[in-house]
């Protein structure tokens, strides 16, 4: 026989778009306090800068956060490298397996898009001190508001096509599509990015199942905006919901 318990989880709606700065946004306008990251980092030799702050669009009132760094003291990083820094940042052991996860799922993507070896990768496209704050930022910051369970709904789907180091290239980025493999997506009109490589693969590793809505109590709204001029973001819902419990 089961009975039921309460549990927190996180519903993202991401059918607007999911990016690692959206979603990192998102997390601090639910409440989490950021500024401790920077710290963190440092002690694994990373200096950087994490500025947040609100910002009202049409979507409502959310959160915009921006990384900075010095770009002649920061060297070009492969997977490895963040690996180890990862392996350094005095983090609690969840918080590093998850960050390890999304970090290889973005490595592998960057690896078939563009023909070589995962030890190969390096991302200067998307800068390393960005893809790896964002990425460790989202995986402590989910640890920080005790979610233990997330779900969103299906991805948007998009055209166009950007101009990057390799020329012009189609959209969605063909890392982005490779992570979005496999994935629940819907249909828009929309020619701009509005999934990023940091946003699917925290979204491939982070998200525990696709869904149409939350299910349960509503306790707080998070609205991520990005750099991108638009009106919507993502939007990240803290619920209260019911989950069986085995008995003993």
């Amino acid at each position: 026989m089961t009975e039921p318990f309460q549990m927190q989880h996180l519903f993202l709606d991401c059918s607007h778009g999911m990016s690692g700065d959206m979603t990192l946004a998102s997390l601090a306008h639910l409440g989490v306090d950021l500024s401790p990251l920077p710290d963190l980092l440092a002690q694994a030799g990373v200096a950087c800068r994490l500025e947040v702050w609100r910002e009202e669009r049409g979507g409502g009132p959310g959160c915009r956060v921006e990384v900075g760094w010095e770009a002649e003291g920061q060297p070009l990083r492969h997977p490895a490298d963040i690996a180890a820094i990862f392996a350094a940042v005095p983090v609690p052991d969840r918080v590093r397996r998850r960050a390890l996860a999304v970090l290889e799922a973005l490595t592998l993507a960057e690896a078939e898009a563009h023909g070589i070896a995962p030890e190969k990768v390096h991302f200067h496209e998307v800068g390393a001190v960005d893809t790896l704050v964002d990425i460790l930022g989202a995986c402590w910051a989910l640890d920080r508001l005790g979610v233990e369970r997330v779900t969103a709904c299906a991805l948007p789907w998009f055209g166009g096509s950007i101009t990057c180091a390799h020329g012009e290239i189609p959209l969605p980025a063909p890392a982005t599509a490779n992570l979005m493999r496999g994935l629940p997506v819907h249909p828009t009109d929309a020619k701009t990015e509005l999934v990023t490589p940091t946003g699917a693969a925290l979204a491939r590793v982070l998200v525990d199942e696709f869904v149409d809505g939350p299910a349960g109590r509503l306790l707080a709204l998070g609205t991520g905006y990005g750099a991108r001029p638009a009106p919507t973001g993502l939007r990240a819902w803290l619920v209260e919901g019911r989950e069986p419990r085995q008995a003993d």
